[in-house]
C-alpha cells in the first residue's frame, strides 16, 4: 500500500461521510456496490486450495497491519504516503488463487486491520471495494495476456505478469484519484500525474515482493520464510525514514518559532502566515503538493532573521543604512539555509523574494516576471499579518483597514489576482466567486506547470548517467554470455563497443579542450580581453552567448559583475545571477549548473581560485545545454582559467549596495510592513 488510502484518511478526518459532497457519495456507493458484487462471485469462482488461501490471508493481514503511516503534516507529498506490502500480497493472490479469491483475501485483511484501527465504515467499504475491483481487473489482464492461474512459468509469463501489475495499479490509482478529484476539485490528470511520480517506484517494489512470494509458494510454501527478514528490513528502513522526516519537520518548526520569539511582537508570526497561505491555496483548489510546499515555504520564510540583531528587530524608530543592509539580507539568508533541505530546495526563490513587489521596487528590485507565484502568496500573507500585529514602531491596524491597504497595493506592491483572492478569503468570500475562470487559471497555471514533464531534466539525467549506462551494458553483456545464445551475445558486445567508443571520444575531447585552454592562458591575451579569448576557445564545444567574471561575497550575500563579453540580450540581471549563486555556491562544487528558473538557457559558473575571501566565478550563458565534456574540460583547466582572468595577487573589489548593484543602498525614509 502506497498513497492510495492516505488521501482518503485525510478526507475522512476532515469531513466524515456526512460531509462528502453528493457526487462523491455517488462514487463511493457505485464503487462499493461493484466491489461487493465482485466479492460475491468468490462463492462461485473461488479457490479450492484452502491451504494456499489461508497462507495468503495470513500474509495479507500481517502486511496490512504492518504499515508505515503517512505524516499528518508532511514536508512533501512523499511524506504523506502510507507504506506497506499488502498490495504485493494481493498481486500474489491473483496469480496463485485467481482474481475473485484474491479480492476475498484483500478484503478480509483490510476489514480486520481497519476495524481494529476503528477507521470510518465508509472508508473501509470504499477501500475494500477498490481492492476487490483491482484484483478482478488484474486477474482478467493476467489471463488475457496468456497467464495461467496457479502457476508461473518464467520467462514466458513476464508479459502476463506485467499486464497484471499494470491493471491492478491502474484500477487502484484511478478509483481513488477520481474520488479525491471530486472532493478537492483538483484536476484528475494532475492527481494521476502526482501519483505516478511519487508512487511508481514503491508500487513496482511491492509487486516484485509479491511475485517473489508467489514463486516461493509455488515451489515450496516454506520458502516464504526467507522473505520475512527482507520485508521486515524494508519496513524498518521506511519507518526510520518516516520518523526522520517528522523530526526534521518539527526541528524546522522549532527553529522558526525561535526566530519569531526573538522579537515579542512577531511571536508565532510565521505560523500565522503559513496558515493564511495554506487557506488561500486550498480555497483556490491548488494541487496537494503545491499546498504542502507553499505552507512550508511560508512557515520558514523568516529563518534568515536569526542573523539580524534583536536590537534592530525591536528598534522603534527608523533604521540606519547599515541596519537596513542587515535587515534586507534576511530573505537571502533564509533561502540559503533552506537550500540544504531537499524538500525545500526547489522553492527557495519564493522565500528569497517574499519582500519583492509587483512593480519591481522590492528589496532586490526583481522584475515581476522573475518572481515565482509562491512568493506573491507569501508576500501578501506576510504583509497582512505584519499590519494587524503590534510592532515596536506602531500599533496594529484593524483587520478591515489592513485589507483595504492590500486592495490599494494590488498591482503595485502585491500581485493583483493574489491580493483580490486573499482579501476575498479574509472577508469570508469564496475567491472562486470573485475571480473569473480565466483569472483562476492564470493563478493556478504556475503550480500545475510545475508537474509537467521536463524534457530538459530527463536529458540532463541521461547525460549524467553515462557511467551507469556503461555498468548496465557490461552487466547485460555478461548476462548475454550466460544465455549462450550467439545473436544475443553479439548484440550485447556491439552495444558495449559503442558505449566504450562514445566514452573514449568524450575523454579525448575533454583533454583536447583543456590543453587548448591551458595554452591560451600561457600565451597571454594580447589585444583581446581574456574573457573574449576564453569565450572564443569554448566555441568549438558550445559558443557561450555571454561570459563574465563575477565576484561573490558569501558572508554579505552580495555579488557583482566585474567584466563581461557577449550579446547584451543574453545577459541576465545581476540580481538573478546573485540569486543563483546564493542557492548553489554553498555546495562547494567546482562547477555550478543551472537551466531554466530565472535564468534563460543553460548557465555554468566555474569557481576560480580566489586570492581573498570574496569568491570569483567565471560565468557562461549558453543558448543550449553544453556538452558534458566541455564541463569536464572547464574543471580540468580551472587553475589555468583563473590565471588568465585574475591578475596575480590582485585583491577583489568589494561589492557595494544591498545586492552588488554598484551603488550604495540609500537610507530609507520610512519603514515598510516588515514581516
Amino acid at each position: 500500500m502506497t498513497g492510495r488510502a492516505q488521501a482518503l484518511r485525510a478526507l475522512a478526518r476532515r469531513s466524515g461521510a456526512a460531509g462528502l459532497p453528493g457526487r462523491a457519495l455517488v462514487i463511493v456507493a457505485a464503487v462499493t456496490a461493484a466491489g461487493s458484487g465482485s466479492l460475491g462471485l468468490f462463492a462461485f469462482y473461488g479457490s479450492d486450495d484452502w491451504s494456499t488461501l489461508a497462507l495468503l490471508m495470513a500474509a495479507a493481514l500481517i502486511t496490512e497491519w504492518l504499515n508505515v503511516p503517512g505524516d499528518e503534516d508532511p514536508l512533501d507529498a512523499a511524506g504523506a504516503q502510507a507504506f506497506s506490502f499488502s498490495s504485493g500480497i494481493h498481486i500474489a493472490a491473483v496469480v496463485l488463487v485467481g482474481p475473485f479469491a484474491a479480492g476475498f483475501v484483500a478484503v478480509f485483511a483490510l476489514l480486520v486491520a481497519d476495524l481494529l484501527r476503528r477507521e470510518s465504515p465508509v472508508k473501509i467499504a470504499f477501500n475494500a471495494s477498490v481492492f476487490a475491483l483491482a484484483s478482478v481487473a488484474a486477474g482478467g489482464a493476467f489471463v488475457a495476456a496468456g497467464g495461467t492461474v496457479g502457476s508461473i512459468a518464467l520467462p514466458d509469463d513476464l508479459v502476463a505478469l506485467a499486464a497484471l501489475w499494470l491493471a491492478y495499479t491502474t484500477v487502484n490509482t484511478l478509483l481513488v484519484s477520481i474520488l479525491v478529484s471530486t472532493i478537492t476539485h483538483v484536476p484528475l490528470t494532475l492527481l494521476l500525474d502526482q501519483k505516478l511520480r511519487s508512487e511508481f517506484a514503491s508500487a513496482a517494489g511491492e509487486a516484485g515482493v509479491g511475485l517473489s512470494f508467489a514463486l516461493f509458494v509455488q515451489m515450496n510454501g516454506w520458502g516464504t520464510v526467507f522473505l520475512i527478514p527482507l520485508v521486515f528490513g524494508v519496513y524498518q528502513a521506511r519507518a526510520r525514514l518516516a520518523q526522520l522526516r517528522i523530526e526534521t519537520a518539527r526541528s524546522l518548526e522549532t527553529f522558526a518559532n525561535v526566530v519569531d520569539e526573538r522579537d515579542p511582537s512577531t511571536h508565532r508570526h510565521s505560523e500565522r502566515v503559513a496558515v493564511s497561505v495554506r487557506e488561500l491555496a486550498v480555497a483556490l483548489d491548488l494541487p496537494t503538493t503545491s499546498i504542502l510546499t507553499l505552507r512550508w515555504a511560508a512557515r520558514l520564510h523568516d529563518l534568515g532573521k536569526i542573523s539580524v540583531d534583536s536590537s534592530i528587530l525591536m528598534k522603534p524608530g527608523r533604521l540606519a543604512d547599515e541596519e537596513w543592509k542587515s535587515m534586507r539580507r534576511h530573505p537571502r539568508l533564509s533561502a540559503r539555509l533552506l537550500r540544504r533541505f531537499r524538500f525545500a530546495a526547489p522553492h527557495t526563490r519564493a522565500v528569497e523574494y517574499h519582500h519583492e513587489r509587483f512593480d519591481g521596487r522590492g528589496y532586490y528590485a526583481v522584475p515581476p516576471e522573475a518572481i515565482p507565484m509562491e512568493a506573491y502568496f507569501i508576500a501578501v500573507a506576510d504583509s497582512f499579518d505584519a499590519m494587524v500585529s503590534d510592532r515596536p514602531y506602531r500599533s496594529g491596524l484593524p483587520e478591515e483597514t489592513a485589507l483595504a491597504e492590500i486592495e490599494r497595493g494590488a498591482g503595485t506592491q502585491f500581485h493583483p489576482l493574489v491580493a483580490r483572492a486573499f482579501v476575498a478569503l479574509k472577508r469570508g468570500l469564496d475567491p472562486k466567486d470573485v475571480l473569473s475562470p480565466e483569472e483562476l487559471r492564470s493563478l493556478a497555471e504556475p503550480f500545475t506547470s510545475q508537474h509537467d514533464l521536463d524534457l530538459r531534466s530527463i536529458a540532463s539525467a541521461v547525460r549524467n548517467s553515462r557511467l551507469w549506462v556503461l555498468v548496465v551494458t557490461i552487466a547485460a553483456s555478461l548476462a548475454a554470455l550466460a544465455s549462450g545464445r550467439a545473436p544475443v551475445i553479439l548484440s550485447a558486445l556491439a552495444t558495449l563497443a559503442v558505449v566504450l567508443a562514445a566514452l573514449i571520444a568524450e575523454r579525448f575531447r575533454t583533454l583536447s579542450l583543456a590543453r587548448q585552454l591551458a595554452a591560451q592562458s600561457s600565451a597571454g591575451s594580447g589585444a583581446d580581453s581574456p574573457l573574449s579569448l576564453l569565450r572564443a576557445a569554448l566555441a568549438a564545444a558550445a559558443r557561450p552567448t555571454w561570459a563574465a567574471l563575477v565576484e561573490w561575497d558569501p558572508q554579505r550575500l552580495e555579488g557583482r559583475v566585474v567584466s563581461e563579453v557577449g550579446t547584451a540580450g543574453n545577459r541576465a540581471s545581476e540580481e538573478r545571477i546573485v540569486s543563483w549563486l546564493l542557492r548553489d555556491a554553498d555546495d562547494g562544487a567546482g562547477l555550478l549548473r543551472r537551466e531554466g528558473d530565472e535564468l534563460d538557457g543553460a548557465w555554468l559558473a566555474l569557481r576560480l581560485a580566489s586570492p581573498a575571501a570574496v569568491e570569483q566565478f567565471a560565468v557562461f550563458a549558453f543558448a543550449h545545454t553544453p556538452a558534458r565534456w566541455l564541463e569536464a574540460a572547464l574543471l580540468r583547466a580551472r587553475t589555468d582559467i583563473a590565471d588568465m582572468l585574475l591578475p596575480p595577487g590582485a585583491a577583489p573589489v568589494p561589492p557595494v549596495g544591498p545586492a552588488g548593484s554598484g551603488r550604495r543602498a540609500p537610507v530609507l525614509e520610512s519603514r515598510p510592513q516588515e514581516g
